[in-house]
């Protein structure tokens, strides 16, 4: 736990530094996934009501026009995120004098990173069905129901849960950095490579994920309902989130990969 608490402390502190140098960097990024966000409150509103709403038939009337612009607005989104993530890595991680050249990347590392980041998240797919059986069981063991009415235990579950996903997604997510410098890792060789830490990096994952529970509590209880402004407040937590989490990615590749210390 003391590795894992050292980790986040690093990646934390690396981002609170100089914020605004932080906010430079990411900003190219970060006015993506706002602008994209407030583009979608705007103008598919409707869409946005009939989704949170569940309502199948009220789905079924969507536009087929208005899902396009959803469509093309969550991709100006995630790409807004890769870019946020990418400039960030790179700003950590590149020394040198070529450094002020290669700071903003080309479109084929870019595209090698979001490649690399779908493959992380099909990974996390197929992980979700051993650890969702491995859930179920324990419920069932325990008299456990991941219920509304058992608040408890269904934030036990998820905290199990998101440990479980998260630690995946930081030993197969070392290629993410790797990625946003032009290297070529594969997702079993970020497993190997972070193998040593892999304990240390469950620490993380457990602190991880009771901020993640701790933050969704929170929101439930700021959130004013479906709608635009509470939309844009889940944005804003999913982008504080997101950043955390690519600061830990670059901590754990300058430390594994380059042999920096955690100090």
């Amino acid at each position: 736990m003391t590795v894992g608490l050292a980790i986040i402390a690093h990646a934390i502190r690396m981002l609170i530094h100089e914020p605004g140098t932080t906010l430079r960097v990411i900003l190219p990024g970060l006015a993506m996934v706002l602008l994209s966000t407030i583009a979608a409150t705007v103008l598919v509103s409707d869409v946005i009501a009939a989704l949170s709403s569940s309502n199948a038939n009220a789905i079924l009337q969507i536009a087929p026009a208005d899902v396009l612009l959803m469509l093309a607005l969550g991709l100006t989104g995630l790409l807004g995120y890769a870019l946020m993530a990418i400039h960030w890595h790179r700003h950590v991680l590149l020394n040198g004098p070529e450094r002020a050249r290669d700071l903003r990347p080309g479109w084929s590392v870019i595209a090698f990173y979001i490649w690399r980041a779908i493959t992380v998240a099909l990974v996390q797919m197929l992980a979700a069905v051993p650890i969702l059986t491995a859930l179920t069981v324990l419920a069932g063991f325990t008299g456990w129901q991941a219920t509304p009415g058992q608040t408890g235990s269904s934030m036990i579950l998820g905290l199990l849960a998101g440990i479980a996903f998260i630690w995946i997604a930081l030993r197969f997510s070392i290629t993410l950095p790797a990625a946003a410098m032009g290297q070529r890792m594969g997702l079993l060789q970020s497993w190997i490579v972070s193998a040593p830490m892999s304990g240390a990096i469950l620490s993380v994952a457990a602190l991880l994920s009771l901020i993640n529970v701790a933050t969704s509590v929170i929101l439930s209880l700021l959130l004013p309902g479906p709608g635009p402004a509470g939309l844009l407040l889940e944005t804003c937590v999913f982008l504080a989130e997101g950043i955390i989490f690519v600061s830990v990615l670059t901590t754990l590749y300058g430390h594994l990969v380059e042999k920096r210390p955690l100090g």
